[in-house]
């Protein structure tokens, strides 16, 4: 059964910037209670950005392309901030981190795509930094390479995808 006094709850504990004590508050969370947050707060995400896309672009195809973007996106970044986490030293697990996550996206999940807002949603960064910092046991710089270091990985990725077809487009 969904405890949406719960999830209220963790909204207003994490809808702007969380520090780390934060994190503490929620410790007897269970990784299912994340998930259904972070299913929660993708609802909100997907009918907000959702609605604004179909009425922008009159298609459902955009819309249905941005939701699996979208969520190859957060695994991505679920999976590269653990590995790093992992790789500096970091004392948690994939089921800690699968908890951060759900929690730390919360800023950028609620204000990401609304305009002129959506910069408010880089808040996550923070929040995720504090969280890993927390959780992980790895100081602020380290936490802070974790999720840079991400954050960077695919602007790369993405950039290479790009270029390399730009260049194949140009040399066929």
């Amino acid at each position: 059964m969904v405890d949406t006094n719960k999830i209220i709850e963790r909204l207003k504990l994490f809808y702007f910037f969380a520090k780390p004590d934060k994190f503490e508050k929620i410790k007897e969370d269970t990784v299912s209670d994340a998930v259904t947050y972070y299913i929660f707060i993708n609802v909100i995400t997907i009918l907000g950005f959702g609605i604004g896309m179909i009425i922008e672009a009159g298609t459902l195809v955009v819309f249905g392309f941005l939701i699996v973007v979208e969520f190859i996106r957060d695994a991505f970044f679920l999976v590269t901030y653990y590995i790093l986490a992992k790789l500096l030293g970091g004392q948690g697990s994939f089921s800690d981190m699968v908890w951060v996550y759900a929690y730390g996206i919360t800023p950028m999940k609620l204000y990401g795509w609304i305009p002129y807002l959506g910069v408010f949603g880089w808040l996550y960064v923070g929040t995720m930094i504090n969280g890993i910092k927390e959780v992980f046991k790895l100081s602020t710089k380290r936490a802070a390479v974790v999720v840079i270091g991400s954050i960077l990985l695919l602007i790369a990725i993405i950039a290479i995808i790009v270029f390399t077809v730009i260049g194949t487009l140009i040399s066929a």
